[in-house]
């Protein structure tokens, strides 16, 4: 059914849950497990350069933390540096593209429950819900 699984990799405490998830659907389905993260691209109005002593690259500065933490994630999970990417740009056009690219069938991602306000506003996993070109499984995250 499923050949290549994608796991949309956030960056904090529970990615291990979403991990764990689309590691054993990968190891069940004999599927190719791929890891992804997107380093979001952080503008700059200018006035954010005033107060920095030195310029410094946000954006960069997040892309390598990011890679480094995916390293460590991908030797735990056994998944191949071939297989995991952190990119710098916008979330659905890189997930949509590494899905044409790998010919992905299945996305995993985290999902959390929202009240009140945090219900509003938009949220990445809701995106992605919605503008994904392939199936998707959302792991509930409590």
């Amino acid at each position: 059914m499923y050949r290549s699984i994608l796991c949309l990799v956030a960056l904090n405490e529970e990615c291990r849950k979403v991990l764990n998830q689309a590691q054993a659907m990968a190891t069940a389905l004999q599927a190719d497990l791929h890891l992804l993260h997107v380093v979001e691209y952080v503008p700059l109005t200018g006035t954010e350069d005033a107060m920095l002593t030195a310029p410094i690259s946000i954006s960069d500065e997040l892309e390598e933390r990011s890679r480094q933490h995916m390293q460590k994630l991908a030797t735990e999970y056994s998944v191949p540096e071939d297989k995991t990417r952190v990119i710098c740009g916008d979330l659905v056009n890189e997930l949509n593209a590494m899905i044409d690219d790998h010919a992905i069938d299945l996305v995993v991602v985290g999902n959390h429950r929202r009240k009140g306000l945090s219900a509003v506003f938009d949220h990445a996993e809701d995106t992605v819900l919605h503008r994904c070109s392939c199936d998707l499984l959302a792991v509930h995250l409590g």
